[in-house]
């Protein structure tokens, strides 16, 4: 998961997904949003 969380815009995101917390809102970039979807599809986070 550490290649996608270098990846992520929004530094409090990175900090939450480190510890398997995800939150998906209309101000993600679209990047943030697709790297979100793409680790709760995959039962990476919550």
């Amino acid at each position: 998961m550490k290649p996608l969380l270098d990846k992520i815009d929004e530094e409090a995101l990175a900090e939450a997904l480190s510890h398997g917390i995800g939150y998906y809102h209309e101000a993600l970039s679209l990047s943030d949003k697709r790297i979100v979807k793409h680790l709760y599809n995959h039962g990476a986070i919550q």
